[in-house]
């Protein structure tokens, strides 16, 4: 049971199970992290990134 489902990536959107009536539903379209490509320094500044994106979004959603 849950009040709230969010997706994050485009193959989430695509391959997520059906999402139940009655449950609020938000898709966050960030990049995949995992696919990116450079130095190691690079590739943790991306997931940083993410990581920060999804922190200013989940505040959001706590504020309403």
């Amino acid at each position: 049971s849950c009040d709230l489902i969010i997706t994050l990536c485009g193959d989430a959107l695509d391959k997520c199970p059906m999402i139940p009536k009655g449950v609020n539903h938000e898709h966050w379209d960030l990049q995949d992290p995992a696919r990116a490509k450079g130095t190691n320094e690079e590739i943790l500044e991306e997931f940083r990134k993410t990581r920060d994106l999804i922190k200013e979004r989940v505040k959001k959603l706590t504020k309403v």
